[in-house]
């Protein structure tokens, strides 16, 4: 039997999906919380860096108000792809998880937005 070589090489692409804290971020105005309108659907990562860049197309917003989190989130490749708006203190699934559209809306009044999610595409 020959000796086994494995040459390790390092996997320098960025991750599947990225998770941004947006937790107490503030547009221009100062009392004006980030809204669905300012996010992009789709960033390219790293700017300027053609080796690792990568595509994301945004998947997922979460809201909370200090006691309770809900959350937008995209569904893609499925019967009814779209965007879902989920609570968990819905009593039935179907409530839990409600079909938004092809676009989100704004949230509910009370809430602010927590973390935002990208998908690599």
């Amino acid at each position: 039997m020959g000796d086994t070589v494995s040459k390790r090489q390092i996997d320098q692409r960025l991750p599947l999906i990225l998770v941004i804290n947006v937790t107490g971020i503030s547009t221009i105005n100062e009392k004006t919380s980030l809204q669905n309108k300012d996010l992009p659907e789709e960033i390219n990562f790293p700017k300027g860096n053609q080796i690792t860049k990568q595509r994301y197309r945004l998947m997922g917003v979460s809201f909370c108000n200090d006691i309770h989190h809900i959350a937008d989130v995209r569904f893609e490749n499925v019967k009814n792809s779209g965007w879902y708006q989920y609570d968990g203190l819905q009593k039935t699934y179907k409530a839990r998880a409600m079909a938004i559209g092809s676009s989100r809306p704004p949230p509910k009044s009370g809430y602010t937005m927590a973390f935002v999610i990208y998908g690599k595409i």
